[in-house]
């Protein structure tokens, strides 16, 4: 698929059918084609059915701009509206941001091809600014990236530098994803960013009711994956599941990767498939107890679906669960901690990672003699003592 515009014309080579809702109303681009009333209707129609999915707060964290026929990207040949990406912690932005990496991976894209130029103060590009501005009625620091073999940009909105990097790396996944023909498989790997392209105004030619109910389907707990009473290919009980597990990526014969080179090889790990809500719903105040208030700058989260970044930690957790599945890496840098969420879904391997991270700080803080108030996220205690039992089984 076509994923870049031809420097003659912005709109030359989008794909067809794509709606710029925010930047061009009453433009249906696609084929050489400007207008067309049924079309945007369809848009309008398909964008009210996201929406009601949960695509509002998403929607609201994507837009389009315009800038101005001399603006240098415009100029360079670069197409004159690109989307914009606001970052927030609204729950169903932060699902997408999470799951960047994978949608990254599922569009063809790498990190390396991506140019990213932080302008906090609008010194750079001051037109980019002064287009956020009449977007959004706000004054934001921007980051913009830029993909040249694909011809597209695309802006990052947030107060830190990292929150607006990573707005700008999902901003630039909506520009590919709009040029790309065929978004089918897409939709079947990354539902709920489909339906962020299509409640920001993308019309992405999947029907995004279903995806819809197939993201409040995945959000329900699974039946018995509290009690690990999931099934697993093969359909014997994952008892794996939902559970501390404790992983040690030094037992391998695969290269420990360098982010967790300067930390202790072996840390806890949690298998999930959506279960276990009540612990999760727990989780940021946990973190926030153990590391400060200020969690996007502490933590990071690296996720691996296919597992091709993380090997060591892949070939790891499947010594313990015998299975292959996605990985997502937290790392904290103070105090350094890491920790391993694992699972066929973005969202249930980032909530199992950020669990397992709690549960590996409390461990840390317990092994330094420091008592852990659980006032504030009670259910955090019993997983903290099912990950010392897993740690003290793995000994054995």
């Amino acid at each position: 698929p076509r994923l870049g515009y031809s420097s003659g014309d912005p709109y030359g080579a989008a794909p067809r059918g794509a709606v710029y809702a925010s930047a061009q109303p009453s433009r249906v681009v696609g084929g050489g084609v400007v207008g067309g009333k049924g079309r945007q209707e369809d848009a309008k129609r398909q964008r009210g059915q996201a929406g009601k999915g949960g695509g509002k707060g998403a929607a609201a964290a994507v837009q389009f701009i315009s800038l101005p026929a001399d603006a240098p990207f415009v100029v360079g040949g670069l197409p004159e509206v690109g989307p914009i990406v606001q970052h927030s912690s609204e729950g169903s932005v932060q699902n997408v941001l999470w799951a960047t990496g994978s949608i990254m991976e599922a569009i063809g894209i790498t990190e390396e091809a991506i140019v990213f130029t932080d302008d906090a103060d609008w010194s750079l590009h001051p037109e980019i600014g002064e287009a956020v501005k009449q977007a959004t009625g706000n004054e934001v620091s921007t980051t913009i990236a830029e993909c040249a073999e694909a011809g597209v940009w695309a802006v990052g909105c947030g107060g830190k530098k990292k929150q607006r990097e990573n707005a700008a790396r999902l901003a630039l996944c909506v520009a590919l994803a709009a040029n790309m023909e065929d978004m089918t498989e897409l939709a079947t790997t990354q539902p709920e960013f489909v339906v962020m392209c299509e409640a920001a105004g993308v019309a992405t030619g999947v029907d995004v009711r279903k995806l819809a109910q197939r993201q409040q389907q995945q959000q329900k707990p699974a039946k018995g994956g509290g009690k690990g009473g999931g099934k697993h290919d093969g359909g014997k009980p994952a008892t794996h599941r939902d559970t501390p597990l404790w992983v040690n990526i030094a037992a391998g014969e695969e290269a420990i990767p360098e982010v967790l080179e300067a930390l202790p090889p072996e840390t806890v790990a949690m298998s999930s498939d959506g279960g276990r809500r009540p612990l999760y719903s727990k989780v940021d105040a946990a973190l926030k107890y153990f590391v400060g208030e200020d969690i996007g700058e502490t933590v990071e989260y690296f996720d691996d679906p296919q597992r091709k970044d993380f090997p060591a930690v892949a070939s790891a957790v499947k010594a313990v669960t015998h299975r292959d599945e996605g990985v997502t890496v937290a790392v904290c840098s103070t105090p350094p901690t890491w920790a391993v969420g694992v699972g066929n879904k973005a969202r249930a391997r980032k909530d199992a990672a950020r669990a397992a991270l709690a549960g590996a700080l409390a461990l840390q803080h317990l092994e330094l003699g420091q008592e852990i108030d659980y006032t504030e996220f009670p259910v955090l205690e019993k997983f903290v003592q099912e990950a010392q039992a897993a740690r003290d089984a793995a000994a054995q």
